[in-house]
């Protein structure tokens, strides 16, 4: 099944400890740049045909993904179409140039360049595929962060503060699932998040997986640097077969 993975993300967050001037899909954890670890995650569940959607850095992107399966036996046998989609292009936009990639699938992935997850994608492949009537389904999270939500009076007096990830909502996650339906709702700069899955949420065709399990998205330094000490300490959630 092919992977589409949007990969052109300044990373303009992510300054300091050896990640200057990269953009975010290279920036390492241990000695792997993450957009490797992820590809490197679909590979494990045997989806090894990715179309990366480029950006800014277009050229570092692609060296950085040939230099990988030259170095790493896991990614010698991948397939791995680049396509340029512009510097400044919305999601959604980019999805509609690479279409012809993907518009004979039965169903796609698609993802973020900057998130890891141990999500069990069997298990959601199998859940999109005993619903027919579903165009896309997106990883529902829980929120990520260190607020905290405070309920007060009309007299401005706090009644309750709880953590923002014990709010019974759910965040999209990335690891989009998506039918080739979808393609047809794209196009004119159309972003696929929100407008497109809004368009799909209103008529009953978009469906949450709910991941309660290992989710991160690497947006900031703290958090690359969080699971770089995951990846050395030998406990990342995501490693699958790296060797």
């Amino acid at each position: 099944m092919k992977v589409v993975l949007f990969c052109g993300g300044y990373g303009m967050r992510m300054r300091g400890w050896d990640g200057e001037g990269l953009p975010k899909p290279l920036q390492l954890v241990g000695e792997i740049p993450l957009l490797v670890h992820i590809m490197n995650y679909y590979a494990s569940y045997g989806h090894t045909d990715f179309v990366l959607c480029l950006g800014y850095a277009a050229d570092q992107i692609r060296d950085a993904v040939a230099e990988a399966q030259a170095t790493h036996d896991f990614a010698r046998d991948w397939t791995i179409d680049c396509v340029d989609t512009g510097l400044d292009t919305p999601i959604g936009e980019r999805l509609h140039l690479v279409a012809d990639r993907v518009a004979g699938e039965e169903l796609f992935f698609a993802n973020y360049a900057d998130v890891l997850s141990d999500v069990d994608l069997d298990e959601m492949l199998a859940s999109m595929r005993a619903q027919p009537d579903i165009d896309a389904m997106l990883l529902g999270v829980r929120p990520q962060g260190s607020f905290h939500v405070v309920q007060a009076g009309p007299d401005g007096r706090v009644t309750d503060l709880y953590s923002i990830g014990d709010l019974s909502l759910r965040t999209n996650g990335g690891y989009l699932l998506l039918r080739p339906t979808v393609l047809d709702r794209l196009g004119d700069r159309k972003d696929l998040v929100p407008t497109v899955f809004a368009e799909l949420a209103a008529l009953g065709r978009l469906a949450s997986h709910e991941h309660d399990g290992f989710w991160m998205p690497a947006d900031t330094f703290k958090e690359r640097a969080a699971m770089h000490e995951l990846w050395e300490s030998g406990q990342a959630p995501w490693k699958r077969c790296t060797e």
